[in-house]
């Protein structure tokens, strides 16, 4: 295993240099970053091509460099995982730590990326192979935030309703939508991963209908609308479903979190 300190601004090598060594292509790549050489980065990397998605994030002037102050290295066989610590001027803590894996192709090193070992370096490695899933994860970003705009957007109307009902939850779960459609901006509030929804990709707590919003107990932890149906939660890809209490506040919640929901006023 060996260590070695080194300064960013001196690793900024000609794309015809050949690294030797696997710590020599981590250094190579970090430095191609700093320099925004997005296609110099593939490279270095196996089954690589230049992505949109490096090109739209190296083109940021807000991004900061990245400085490594330590490297070590343990090769096994054709596969090498390098450990780097590094810090940036955007790093308001501790140098962070990170590994990333390399395999051996002929007599060069080549960086290889490791789904489940994300990290900034290893990030921009994997948009450099499949650019598909890194927007595939972009797309579903997108739609968890028009999600919990939407559900927002009906917990206000569902408490400005039951303003206008004399503080009264006069809404059921099969009437909610039609009651809410004068307050939305249509069908297109009521869907979520889609633009447009016949049904809708929310509920109304059944428990609740009927009763005075005034008498609620600890309305702040009382499900009011949900993302899903039938008193069950829908959970997106990254493990969480939106929730709005009966105070109007939503929250994203995971599965252990859900258990933990109080649905009876």
């Amino acid at each position: 295993m060996t260590h070695r300190t080194l300064t960013l601004v001196a690793l900024v090598l000609p794309t015809f240099a050949v690294a030797q060594t696997p710590e020599a292509v981590v250094q190579k790549f970090v430095s191609f970053v700093n320099a925004r050489k997005v296609d110099a980065l593939a490279e270095l990397v196996q089954n690589a091509s230049v992505s949109i998605g490096v090109r739209a994030i190296l083109s940021n002037p807000q991004m900061p460099p990245i400085s490594v102050t330590k490297l070590a290295t343990k090769i096994t066989g054709n596969t090498a995982r390098v450990t780097l610590v590094f810090s940036s001027p955007a790093m308001t803590t501790k140098p962070e730590r990170e590994s990333v894996m390399l395999v051996k192709s002929g007599k060069a090193w080549l960086l290889t990326p490791e789904k489940a070992n994300p990290g900034n370096v290893n990030s921009i490695v994997q948009m450099c192979v499949d650019q598909a899933v890194v927007f595939s994860d972009a797309k579903d970003r997108m739609y968890t935030r028009k999600c919990t705009e939407s559900l927002t957007e009906l917990a206000v109307a569902t408490r400005a309703n039951v303003a206008e009902q004399g503080n009264v939850f006069r809404l059921t779960a099969a009437n909610w939508k039609a009651k809410m459609m004068p307050y939305a901006k249509g069908e297109y509030s009521f869907g979520c991963m889609t633009k447009k929804s016949k049904g809708s990709a929310y509920a109304f707590n059944a428990a609740l209908a009927g009763l005075s919003a005034a008498k609620l107990r600890s309305p702040g932890t009382l499900v009011m609308l949900y993302e899903g149906s039938g008193g069950k939660l829908r959970f997106h890809p990254d493990g969480r479903a939106g929730v709005a209490f009966a105070d109007g506040h939503v929250k994203r919640v995971n599965a252990v979190e859900a258990k933990k929901l109080r649905w009876k006023p």
